[in-house]
């Protein structure tokens, strides 16, 4: 077994190949990490002002621009997800999470009025043949809530490209698996309330309401809901974590979040049993 760990963008990240390696592979597999990393901090990091999201946030309104095939690739299913989740998950709501965050972390709330002005939506955007055309120029994407998956997800895809096929990937808590763990059984995942999630070849990824709190006139979270324009307000009937398995991380990533947007427990339970079939996952809200 061989480790490589460290933090990109503030978050710790942790690697598994299931075997010993070479000097040679392993400066291998450490230029594919950083590349990777470099990779997604150039496309999809809105906190980087030279990123190519930044530079699309960035857009007059009506004016068409030709995406990477990542970026488009990485929208598409971030517009996907929106529908599956009932709109909880939009990543449209940039703006939104920004001014909340921003707010939250100085001990306020955002006046309800700056709240109004937001635009969201993918009706907001033309996109399509790789090409994007925004209709207004002030909307925003955040792909925070489903670009850590797609990180692990793309670092399995390269890894496992250049024959390294036995593997753990985690970043900031998503995690996907590949092949066999050493002992030549499945890799296990240990949930914080202790449960042993056993994985094959299967991403899993978890979002909480007490990763992030901030005690207002409310309890708030990190979360932010783009249908009411409001932070989730922890409760005794709301999810207080979701976790999601499924093939892709980027998706499970997306879909966690979305989970916790439902009132009641209940509420998120059938939600998840309307799409658990269609896409063959599992659920698990706590």
């Amino acid at each position: 077994m061989t480790h490589f760990n460290g933090e990109v963008m503030t978050m710790p990240f942790h690697i598994q190949v299931g075997r010993a390696l070479s000097k040679s592979e392993e400066k291998r597999v450490l230029e594919l990490i950083n590349q990777t990393f470099s990779d997604i901090d150039l496309t999809f990091n809105h906190w980087n002002p030279a990123s190519e999201l930044s530079s699309l946030n960035n857009l007059p309104a009506k004016t068409p621009v030709k995406l990477s095939p990542e970026l488009y690739t990485l929208l598409h299913l971030a517009k996907e997800v929106t529908l599956l989740s009932e709109n909880r998950y939009d990543p449209t709501a940039g703006k939104l999470i920004t001014l909340w965050k921003r707010a939250l972390k100085q001990g306020k709330t955002p006046q309800q009025e700056k709240l109004d002005e937001l635009s969201i939506g993918w009706e907001h955007f033309q996109l399509e043949w790789e090409q994007v055309i925004k209709e207004v120029a002030e909307i925003a994407i955040d792909l925070d809530g489903i670009v850590k998956g797609h990180g692990v997800d793309l670092l399995i895809e390269r890894l496992s490209h250049h024959g390294f096929l036995d593997l753990y990937v985690e970043w900031a808590g998503e995690i996907r698996v590949l092949g066999k763990h050493p002992q030549g059984r499945s890799w296990k995942v240990q949930l914080d309330g202790g449960e042993i999630i056993s994985l094959e070849n299967q991403a899993i990824a978890t979002s909480g309401s007490l990763v992030q709190s901030y005690e207002l006139d409310e309890v708030y979270t990190h979360i932010i809901d783009p249908q009411t324009k409001r932070a989730l307000v922890i409760t005794d009937e709301a999810p207080t974590s979701v976790t999601v398995i499924a093939s892709s991380c980027a998706m499970a990533d997306a879909l966690a979040t979305a989970g916790m947007l439902f009132d009641s427990r209940d509420e998120a339970r059938m939600w998840a049993d309307s799409i658990k079939k269609q896409l063959n996952i599992n659920i698990i809200i706590k």
